[in-house]
């Protein structure tokens, strides 16, 4: 008798509990997220913005038509630029493609004599301004590697390549779509998932105290 008045307080006071927790779980996630952007947004206006020279640029598959344009003459066209040794979190691509140029792609390097790899590489992300920009994990970078997409003779014009720009507070602190679907979905989720945690702890203990009392009473 004493055992079931324990259970129904104890599924009393998990009923009024669980009321909280889906507020609290959305609570912690929109916390979570805003300090995540916080963060971000320091660590992004602490790295300093710097214009790149394109004519310090190394270029590979394309020819030079004017200053900023460019031909593309293979699947591959490259702009290069070495010896750079800055800390690189973000870089935007201002530039106007005569045909759609596909995906575009950027490249780093952390040491002068390393490699271009796929695992050391972003992709563009296209923005309201018509630029592209890139993300890149925190770090020093020695060398850039831009790729302006995979079509031949595509006409390209660059007009800028900006390490660090500086983005409006609203890139960080509003949320994109898929965070938005991330946001709705997983305090849900994670309220319905310690929900069944702590149901099934009780339901094991109250299992337990059940045989202990048969097995008291059988003795």
């Amino acid at each position: 008798m004493i055992a079931a008045r324990r259970i129904s307080g104890l599924k009393t006071r998990l009923g009024q509990w669980q009321k909280r927790l889906l507020p609290l779980c959305y609570a912690v996630a929109l916390v979570g997220f805003l300090g995540f952007a916080l963060l971000r947004f320091l660590a992004d206006r602490a790295a300093e913005t710097r214009l790149l020279d394109l004519a310090a640029a190394r270029s590979e598959g394309l020819s030079q038509t004017a200053p900023g344009s460019y031909l593309t003459e293979g699947g591959d066209a490259q702009l290069i630029f070495e010896g750079l040794d800055a800390n690189i979190r973000t870089v935007s691509l201002n530039a106007a493609f005569q045909n759609a140029p596909g995906e575009l792609e950027l490249f780093w390097v952390r040491g002068a004599v390393q490699p271009f790899s796929a695992r050391q590489r972003a992709i563009g992300a296209p923005q309201n301004d018509g630029s592209v920009l890139y993300r890149l994990p925190p770090g020093r970078v020695a060398d850039l590697r831009v790729d302006l997409g995979i079509l031949s003779e595509n006409v390209v014009v660059v007009s800028a390549l900006t390490l660090n720009p500086r983005l409006p507070a609203a890139h960080y602190f509003v949320p994109s779509p898929r965070s938005l679907f991330f946001l709705a979905l997983a305090p849900a989720l994670a309220s319905c998932a310690i929900v069944i945690i702590i149901e099934g702890v009780a339901a094991l203990r109250a299992h337990t105290r059940r045989e202990t009392g048969k097995s008291l009473y059988a003795e």
